[in-house]
């Protein structure tokens, strides 16, 4: 058979062929290179940068503006998401919800893709808890956890819930919530996760324990509930809540690794089964227009006494709460129902104090009020004061102003309403005790928002001077904020008769009315307030125009006292934000009943009272405080001064 020749692809084909795919792959779709955003104009850019510190320097309405008009400028720019995130956030610490909600909403819409995107969830969920309408959180809840892209903000979304639940009543919902936010997260957040857990399980009272013991399985395992909160429970010598937990808990999961330590705890229970606990009341308006006055005194009571059991040493002693609901009928309800409970004393009522008196002097139950109302206290009743009283406060202003500032010639502008008119009255006694002069005492309409009339009538106190010796005569006070324009003849200087003004109102007034004294030319004094003024809001709002006042309040978070730093840290840690006065007023109370059935073991409620009286003093987180036959305090009040972005205690 002849052989036959296989020929291979010659050159000609190889080209061919080359053509056909070069043909196949120029014909063929190309996907497009997605374009990069076009560049920020330098000018928008420059008013982002701009807004941004004067957010970080606290000018929060000047940031507002800035950050709106970069929004016009470039609304889809690559720094808008943290725009509307900033101005939001403004909104929010201005009280102006709906237009704080409007931007997070703005934010969602407008950039899907964000990272910020979620932050703008988790703060728009916040909102009803800062508005007081805690119910509205659920509905917002799923879309803030969805959204949520890191363990830390899923935590924050679970505490929120958790929170809204537990001022709504609901706490052993409020327990869950927190063991899932526990559950999620990171390391460096667990301990703080598991101490808003403990506290929150601690305010459970007897009865709802016995309910989370006898909650059936459902999306969270029962066995860490039920194990964690026994333990906690004994940790803070409940003994009836820790053995119904723990015991539901040996019960139900009889194979689980952690029951030989519930057995040994509950082993302790009984072997160490302690006399009748000591048994604090707590009369509070847990719901109602004052809940969240009540919520705030609840966290330091429950602080106070969950620090005294972990310090070891003292006696048990068991929180005993009832809601006022802000109504005065069932204030005197709940002391009722306090007395069944056998306490030894009560802290509060905050509200409605005469509601629970005549009960109270009836049984001779002493009562811990934190209130400023006049006329609940007596000589041998059993209402004790422990809160600065509007006397108290003057008296150590005063002090301050004499013995320090070397003040001897004032004036007061005051609102014309009670709190101003009570205020002026006492400065006016108490600074003409001291030997000082009030040359005028100016009140206002409190709903204004120009001062001049009111200003102008301290003018005849003041003279206008050459420039030339003007520093002569000048006292040498500091300056009350910026020179203003007023109306001196360029050649001439206003200088004060007075070293002093006293301005009994609170920050957003005093930041209307600073700027006016200065635009008046009443400068080179000092302004003096009452504790109104111990909020930052003074420092954002009238910072440059209040340097150097001075005022006087109970609590400082910001203390170097030792004790004050220990309360302010654990607080923090526990529910993620410094405490204010009522909470510190609150720690304290609770802190001198354990303290006091330390030292004698009153018990009886008549014993207390006595002893109370007989007290030489309690050092406490707002001072020392003595108490009076009369029940009235004797505190030592904080002397607090204003030194450029910051408040400083002076010794």
């Amino acid at each position: 058979m002849p052989e036959r020749t296989v020929r291979r692809p010659g050159r000609l084909f190889r080209l061919a062929a080359l053509a056909a795919v070069v043909l196949a792959v120029s014909c063929a779709p190309r996907k497009r290179a997605p374009e990069a955003p076009p560049p920020e104009p330098p000018e928008a850019r420059s008013l982002y940068e701009q807004a941004e510190r004067r957010y970080q320097d606290g000018a929060l309405a000047e940031a507002a503006v800035l950050f709106e008009r970069y929004l016009e400028r470039s609304p889809g720019g690559p720094s808008a998401p943290a725009a509307l995130l900033r101005l939001g956030k403004i909104h929010g610490l201005r009280g102006e919800f709906s237009p704080a909600r409007r931007t997070y909403e703005r934010l969602i819409a407008e950039h899907p893709a964000s990272p910020l995107r979620a932050e703008a969830f988790l703060e728009r969920l916040a909102l009803p808890l800062a508005e007081g309408r805690p119910a509205e959180v659920e509905g917002l809840f799923p879309e803030a956890l969805a959204a949520a892209e890191t363990p830390s903000q899923r935590v924050r979304a679970w505490t929120l819930r958790a929170e809204a639940r537990s001022r709504l009543g609901e706490r052993i919902a409020a327990v869950e919530f927190l063991l899932r936010a526990l559950q999620e997260a990171p390391p460096a957040e667990r301990e703080a996760a598991a101490a808003r857990l403990r506290l929150a399980i601690l305010r459970l009272t007897p009865q709802e324990a016995r309910g989370l013991a006898a909650r059936p399985e459902g999306e969270l395992r029962m066995d860490y509930l039920l194990f964690q909160a026994g333990m906690v429970f004994a940790r803070e010598g409940r003994a009836e809540e820790a053995r119904a937990l723990l015991e539901a808990f040996r019960t139900r999961y009889p194979e689980h690794e952690e029951r030989p330590r519930a057995e040994r705890e509950l082993a302790a229970l009984e072997r160490l089964r302690p006399a009748k606990p000591f048994r604090i009341g707590a009369l509070l308006p847990l719901s109602g227009s004052h809940q969240a006055l009540g919520q705030r005194a609840l966290r330091g009571l429950e602080l106070a006494l969950h620090l005294h059991h972990a310090a070891g040493g003292g006696p048990p002693v068991e929180l005993v709460v009832r809601d006022t609901a802000s109504e005065p009928g069932r204030t005197a309800q709940a002391l009722q129902e306090l007395a069944g409970q056998e306490v030894s004393a009560v802290v509060g009522p905050l509200v409605h104090v005469e509601a629970a008196m005549p009960e109270a002097e009836r049984r001779g139950i002493p009562l811990l009020v934190l209130t400023q109302k006049e006329g609940v206290t007596r000589a041998g009743g059993a209402v004790f004061r422990n809160f600065p009283t509007p006397g108290a406060q003057v008296e150590a202003l005063v002090s301050l102003a004499f013995e320090r500032l070397g003040v001897r010639e004032a004036v007061a502008l005051y609102p014309d309403e009670p709190y101003g008119r009570t205020f002026a009255d006492l400065f006016r006694r108490a600074f003409e005790q001291h030997g000082g002069s009030l040359l005028a005492a100016v009140p206002y309409d409190p709903r204004a928002t120009d001062f001049a009339g009111a200003i102008r009538k301290l003018l005849p106190y003041t003279e206008e001077v050459p420039k030339e010796g003007a520093e002569e005569r000048r006292e040498p006070a500091r300056p009350a904020g910026r020179r203003g324009r007023g109306e001196a003849p360029a050649d001439s200087v206003r200088v004060c008769r007075f070293q002093a003004v006293f301005l009994p109102d609170e920050p957003r007034k005093v930041a209307m009315i600073a700027p006016q004294l200065a635009y008046h030319d009443i400068r080179d004094v000092f302004l003096l307030g009452t504790n109104l003024w111990n909020s930052e809001a003074l420092l954002r709002l009238a910072g440059p125009y209040v340097q150097g006042a001075v005022f006087v309040d109970a609590f400082f978070a910001g203390s170097r006292d030792p004790a004050v730093r220990r309360f302010v840290e654990a607080y923090e840690a526990a529910y993620g934000e410094a405490p204010g006065l009522i909470e510190a007023l609150a720690f304290d109370s609770a802190v001198i009943l354990a303290e006091l059935f330390g030292r004698g073991g009153a018990r009886a409620p008549a014993e207390v009272a006595s002893a109370l009286r007989a007290a030489e003093g309690f050092s406490g987180v707002t001072g020392r405080t003595r108490f009076r036959e009369t029940g009235e305090p004797e505190k030592t009040l904080r002397r607090i001064e204003i030194r450029g972005r910051r408040f400083v205690e002076l010794e």
